[in-house]
């Protein structure tokens, strides 16, 4: 969303600076949608009232004023929308004549989609090991960016649980730092975990160098004859 600000302090949101809806953005792409149709031109019309009737020749000049209105705001609404989209995502729903219905359609093929992602995801979360291969501070960081994507889609987990899962996804060379922090009463936040863990890393492996000692051999003095 877009950085600046109007004359009232109200952060303002441009057509371009709409983030295209892809793969996995629905909910942040949705809100930006929601706020640009909120606060340009009334376009959000089509929204929040129903689909006033179709005009008679009993029609009031209130009434057709507001039906000229709010079908120009529906207009507007899923040109909106169908520019936000990629052209992979708008060519797998069917658009239909309404604005709300098109974000209905919208919101039914992402909510499966979250579903999958988030088993997914879920899935990684739990199966992440950390070998050894590369360093322990980007395996935590690893499991809290997974773990922001899953909060993404209200399936993210407290980051008590974060540090716990990271910790019993140490390898054994860590067991010392793991009864550690089972035995005390205070919990560590994410921040103290991975500083922890980096101390812990580096004390391993000054553990495993190879202590090298230089046996300094006091060369024989030479006798000189007189």
């Amino acid at each position: 969303m877009a950085s600046t600000y109007d004359v009232n302090g109200i952060p303002t949101v441009t057509l371009n600076t709409i983030q295209l809806l892809t793969g996995y953005n629905y909910k942040k792409w949705r809100n930006q949608v929601d706020f640009y149709l909120a606060m340009n031109q009334n376009m959000d019309l089509c929204l929040t009232e129903d689909e006033p009737e179709i005009l008679t020749s009993e029609s009031t000049d209130e009434e057709k004023k507001h039906y000229k209105e709010w079908h120009k705001a529906n207009k507007m609404a899923k040109n909106v929308i169908r520019t936000t989209m990629s052209d992979t995502v708008r060519g797998s729903i069917e658009e239909p004549d309404l604005a709300m219905d098109f974000l209905y359609a919208i919101h039914d093929m992402y909510r499966e989609s979250d579903k999958a992602e988030g088993a997914r995801l879920a899935k990684e979360f739990n199966d992440l090991k950390y070998t050894g291969t590369g360093k322990v501070r980007e395996h935590i960081m690893k499991l809290i960016e997974i773990n922001a994507q899953l909060r993404d889609l209200n399936m993210g987990v407290t980051d008590d649980y974060v540090v716990h899962t990271a910790l019993h996804s140490l390898p054994n060379s860590f067991s010392q730092l793991r009864t550690s922090y089972n035995a005390q009463k205070e919990k560590w936040s994410l921040k103290e975990l991975i500083a922890i863990c980096v101390d812990e890393e580096d004390r391993i492996r000054k553990e495993r160098e190879p202590s090298t000692s230089v046996n300094l051999v006091e060369k024989p003095k030479k006798k000189y004859q007189n």
